[in-house]
């Protein structure tokens, strides 16, 4: 309920956003520390944000990626208007300027191993290998010149088959190999 009403009122996220320093002494989940490369996955290890997310919709990484319902749509076509808006601010100071947009797939999509983990926290896929990010990357090529989209998708799955380890096992950020491999491919793609 709270982020539906900070979405329609700005003041509560700007409330919330002012109230953090005190979100650090209560709450453990701010306290987070990054782990380390070796981490392992455990359902009582992993990140509180997720598995609370993954008990109010056991189907959000499918339905955010696929757009599956208004909520995510609006979420979408909102990211879009200030990816735009960047746009138009950028082209009015370097005219032929390019945008890339850049597309870092959730983990249960790069990783069979990161999926079975996210299964095991309660995530429900509809198809074992259905790979939902393609609807997400449709409804990117639709509002953007494809020109100007790079997905990683392909460069961490790479490196995950050679046994680098991209994400990490108890949250769903980049390691920092898997920022070198992002890093790696946007440098690959620009002239």
């Amino acid at each position: 309920l709270y982020w539906m009403a900070s979405d329609a009122c700005y003041s509560l996220a700007w409330l919330n956003y002012k109230l953090a320093p005190l979100r650090k002494l209560f709450d453990n989940e701010q306290r987070f520390i990054s782990p380390s490369g070796n981490d392992t996955f455990s359902v009582q290890g992993y990140a509180g944000r997720v598995k609370l997310l993954l008990k109010a919709d056991n189907r959000f990484i499918e339905r955010s990626a696929l757009l599956l319902n208004e909520k995510y749509e609006k979420s979408f076509n909102r990211t879009v208007g200030y990816i735009n808006a960047i746009n138009t601010c950028y082209h009015a100071v370097k005219p032929d300027g390019k945008l890339l947009v850049l597309i870092i797939p959730h983990c249960s999509r790069v990783n069979d191993r990161y999926k079975a983990d996210y299964e095991k926290l309660g995530a429900q896929f509809r198809d074992k290998g259905d790979h939902p990010s393609w609807g997400f990357l449709m409804g990117v090529l639709c509002k953007f010149n494809a020109q100007s989209l790079l997905s990683v998708s392909h460069y961490l799955n790479m490196a995950e088959e050679q046994g680098i380890q991209t994400y990490y096992y108890s949250d769903e950020h980049l390691t920092a190999n898997g920022q070198k491999v992002v890093c790696s491919a946007v440098l690959n793609h620009l002239p």
